[in-house]
């Protein structure tokens, strides 16, 4: 107390004659330092009455009444207070200091425009003793305003679950070291044990805070705070942190307060809803914000519906009561009802799985609950109701009734190439999005030999991008093992040239699909022809590969594909330690209830690809691409760009673009990552264009 307290007062610029405004419940540990620090300089502590902060005006009054200098609160209580009848008081107070909730740049900027104060963002759980990291704001804050570094006699450190350190712009969990850590919990050794651990970056025998907060460093050495890990939730096999989904609400211009929930329905599972409070009452059209949030987020990131609030329900601490949250609001729009037979069908077929009262043809098949495992179901359905080869790829680039029947009658009267869902799904070139004009991306596939992993990334891209994939030979020919990576190029080479004969080529592969992907680079160079880029996700090559001796089992194989065919550990529970392909292909056919097509003698191949994957690696000798690279690295595998560098560099003549994506190795495609990554490809694509 006594070291938190002596840096309030010199941080905070306590002086003789000072007046604080102590806004807080008592009960709340933050109110500890504002109780002591004023008074060691001869300052003034006013008390706020009892639930004083649900009256911005009883505050406002108190303010100006009391002649106040300094104010000790939450973002929620300063934001009311400036939508209170007379903002005019805070031009009197010097400092703000906030704590407890996200604390947004708007936020700032409102109080800047009110009067000169000095703003402080907080940051310190009650198990460290109050504040241990702070940031001195500016009028020109980020959306969402950063914790700040360590105060005084206080040390910060953001690990992986390992405890290793993740860098900088990687999500990891806040641990907390220094003297103002707490001896632990009373009477409860157990809780104290698992929080207050050893702490491997400090001295002997000193202890560090798990404080199941998680954050990320910025560049310039500040801590970005993006919500609890209790508050970390797993839908349909995503983590997702909901402090990080309010964060992006709240940086709309007309939101100042954002909460996430999961609700359950019995039609559509658990989904994400959220909850918005209007910037000075501004009108809110749901629609909008939902829009804005699918333009800042990944798909399965955005909360569906949005539900306009006046304000949200907060504790006797100011922190918003999840529990008091209302259940959510459906959606009001123009309604258009579907008109051809073709519009009627899609929308029949989406109230029934999703569970809604009526379709329209501007509804969005995400925006209404859905997710990739009901877009499986809805693709089997409308294949069957409308004798069509539907593809599940078309929820994922215009989910609306009004676009899928458009994709459907286009394809009816020929003028649509089909991508392939039945056997032909195994065809070397899979066409993925094959409308539009722009020079194509060539997607090749990983160890598996499927490039299925690159579904979503049309909804990624910038529009009228054409995506190909391509796969491995050895899912579909009598002699399956490929010879060398060298041929496989060859082979694609061809491929590649049969739907675009000359450059500029794109190219992109995950794990051996980076490395073939150098290898037919290099081929195209060698015809003179141009490669405009050659990216990889988490790729690399060893001459003398560990693994190639390594035998892939079924089980490994199901394991390595869980985020194509939604699988979970109580899958394999179920299935026992071994497993035929025969069982496998059962598995899959019954958890995804769609990939019909798929034959127990294609799993036998897809395991052959991962065995022959090693193999090919350890022989394969590149040689050297006359160009640059765009490289992405799973740095939540701790994936640094000196080893990119170290394994690439020798092999290329130009520079490589390092761009750390927050992922494992293994979950490099999903849905997240892929969101990440083509918000840098598109910036290489345009200016390949340009």
């Amino acid at each position: 107390i006594v070291n938190e307290a002596q840096w309030v007062v010199e941080a905070f610029d306590h002086r003789a004659g000072d007046r604080l405004l102590q806004s807080n419940a008592v009960t709340f540990d933050a109110s500890t330092p504002d109780l002591f620090a004023p008074l060691q300089v001869g300052g003034c502590v006013v008390l706020a009455g009892p639930d004083g902060q649900r009256d911005p005006d009883y505050l406002a009054e108190l303010i100006r009444a009391q002649n106040v200098t300094h104010v000790a609160s939450v973002p929620t209580v300063l934001t009311a207070l400036m939508a209170s009848r007379s903002p005019d008081v805070l031009r009197g107070v010097r400092v703000v200091y906030l704590g407890g909730e996200t604390l947004s740049g708007h936020t700032v900027a409102r109080l800047a425009e009110i009067g000169p104060a000095t703003v402080w963002n907080q940051y310190g759980p009650t198990e460290t003793t109050v504040s241990v990291i702070c940031h001195r704001c500016t009028q020109h804050e980020q959306r969402v305003v950063p914790i700040g570094t360590p105060q005084t006699n206080c040390h910060a450190y953001v690990l992986d679950h390992r405890l290793h350190p993740v860098p900088v712009a990687v999500v990891g969990e806040l641990y907390v070291s220094g003297v103002q850590l707490a001896r632990g919990y009373h009477s409860r050794p157990a809780l104290t044990a698992e929080r207050f651990i050893a702490n491997p970056y400090g001295p002997p025998g000193q202890r560090m805070y798990r404080t199941g907060d998680l954050v990320r460093w910025h560049p310039d050495g500040t801590l970005e705070y993006l919500g609890r890990r209790d508050l970390q939730v797993k839908i349909r096999g995503h983590r997702i942190e909901l402090g990080e989904i309010e964060a992006t609400l709240t940086t709309h211009p007309d939101i100042t307060h954002a909460a996430v929930a999961v609700h359950h329905d019995h039609h559509t599972g658990d989904r994400l809803v959220g909850y918005v409070v209007p910037r000075n009452h501004t009108p809110l059209d749901p629609t909008t914000i939902h829009t804005f949030a699918a333009d800042h987020l990944p798909d399965y990131m955005v909360p569906t519906p949005i539900t306009i609030l006046d304000a949200l329900p907060l504790t006797t601490n100011g922190k918003i009561d999840r529990r008091a949250l209302p259940a959510p609001t459906p959606l009001n729009r123009q309604f258009r009802p579907p008109v051809t037979p073709t519009e009627q069908t899609i929308a029949d077929v989406f109230t029934d799985v999703l569970g809604v009262d009526r379709v329209g043809l501007d509804d969005d098949f995400f925006t209404l609950g859905g997710n990739s495992l009901l877009a499986i179901q809805v693709s089997a359905r409308l294949r069957e109701a409308l004798d069509v080869e539907m593809q599940v790829t078309w929820l994922f680039t215009g989910a609306t009734v009004e676009a899928i029947a458009s994709r459907v009658e286009a394809v009816s009267d020929g003028s649509t190439p089909i991508v392939p869902t039945g056997p032909s799904a195994f065809d070397v070139l899979f066409p993925i999005t094959s409308v539009g004009d722009s020079d194509p991306i060539f997607c090749i596939h990983p160890a598996s030999g499927l490039a299925w992993c690159y579904a979503g990334l049309g909804r990624y891209t910038e529009p009228r991008r054409r995506i190909y994939g391509l796969q491995s030979p050895e899912l579909v020919e009598d002699d399956p093992h490929p010879r060398s990576i060298e041929q496989l190029a060859e082979h694609y080479v061809r491929e590649i040239q049969a739907v675009q004969p000359d450059g500029p080529y794109h190219l992109l592969g995950w794990s051996l699909g980076g490395v073939i992907a150098h290898a037919v680079a290099t081929r195209f160079r060698l015809l003179g022809k141009q490669v405009s880029m050659l990216a990889m996700l988490d790729s690399f090559f060893r001459e003398a590969d560990s693994t190639a001796n390594q035998e892939f089992t079924v089980e490994d194989i199901l394991v390595e594909l869980a985020d194509l065919f939604g699988f979970g550990a109580e899958d394999f529970d179920a299935a026992g330690e071994t497993m035929s392909a025969e069982q496998a292909t059962e598995l899959i056919h019954l958890r995804t209830g769609s990939f019909e097509f798929l034959q127990p003698s294609h799993v036998k191949r897809i395991v052959e690809s991962f065995n022959d994957a090693p193999r090919l690696v350890a022989d394969y000798h590149p040689a050297v691409f006359d160009g640059d690279m765009v490289f992405f690295a799973a740095a939540a595998d701790d994936m640094t760009r000196e080893v990119a560098e170290s394994c690439w560099q020798p092999y290329i003549t130009g520079s490589i673009d390092y761009y750390p994506i927050d992922a494992t190795h293994i979950r490099m495609t999903t849905p997240r990552a892929l969101a990440d990554i083509a918000r840098v490809l598109n910036t290489y694509l345009v200016d390949a264009a340009g």
